[in-house]
């Protein structure tokens, strides 16, 4: 997960820089045109349309358009932040969890984690195995994403995966 902007994501996952003079502007939107075998994925349509004015030339899709598509590169961008849940319910995720969290971040957990929608879980489910081969998620504002950051970056044992309830 990279909290940057768009621009900033892909020159670092790209190595393409701006100069203050702007001088590889040419070449940078040259990269930074995704191809057949890339895709960038964002929650709604006016996402969609922000980004293709941003990259045109890149292919860019809902997850809900993406479902039966594959490509070896795929970039999920502003997802939890577009999404209709709101920050506080995707640490419900969380909410059989506690021990992976510190106190201040327990105390985020909604009361009545029945408010998380099981859908955001499917369509993140849809944007990870849209990729073959590298799959990023950019989310320029961390709060959003931090949740499943926490999730994400723990240590699992196998015997421990399936040892508990579902988590949503």
């Amino acid at each position: 997960i990279i909290n940057k902007s768009l621009q900033d994501s892909f020159s670092l996952l790209f190595g393409c820089k701006k100069n203050e003079n702007n001088e590889n502007a040419e070449q940078s939107q040259n990269l930074l045109s995704f191809g057949a075998n890339q895709s960038i994925l964002v929650k709604n349509v006016a996402r969609v349309a922000e980004v293709k004015k941003k990259f045109p030339g890149s292919l860019v899709f809902t997850v809900e358009d993406s479902k039966g598509l594959e490509f070896c590169d795929v970039l999920l961008y502003n997802f939890f932040r577009d999404s209709a849940t709101k920050e506080k319910d995707w640490w419900a995720i969380l909410a059989k969890k506690k021990e992976l969290l510190n106190e201040d971040q327990q105390k985020r957990i909604p009361n009545d984690p029945g408010n998380f929608s099981l859908s955001n879980l499917q369509e993140l489910y849809v944007a990870i195995t849209r990729s073959r081969n590298r799959f990023w998620i950019i989310e320029p504002e961390k709060i959003f994403c931090e949740p499943v950051m926490r999730l994400w970056s723990q240590p699992v044992s196998e015997d421990k995966l399936f040892a508990d309830e579902e988590i949503a």
